[in-house]
């Protein structure tokens, strides 16, 4: 099934313009906590339980893609993510 991730996309971002973040402290980040959520809900409608999908997973995706774009990196496991040009930023 095929989304539209701007949401998150942004939420994403929104989240790591303060800083470099864990991904837990993205997943809780109440924006990007939502639109996961939201991305769940439908996405997991009229499947079976071994074809849903997590909120995390959504977010987990959305991390990788934005870093295969370009738009931020992960700098290590305890520093987490950063918007690109701001790894620094702590």
């Amino acid at each position: 099934m095929k989304h539209d991730y701007t949401a998150l996309d942004s939420a994403i971002k929104e989240a790591l313009k303060s800083g470099p973040k864990t991904f837990r402290n993205i997943e809780s980040y109440p924006k990007v906590k939502a639109e996961a959520s939201r991305l769940e809900r439908v996405n997991n409608e009229g499947l079976t339980v071994y074809e849903k999908k997590d909120a995390w997973r959504f977010i987990d995706t959305r991390l990788q893609a934005l870093r295969k774009k370009g738009d931020i990196s992960h700098i290590d496991q305890s520093t987490g993510w950063a918007l690109k040009g701001h790894e620094n930023m702590r």
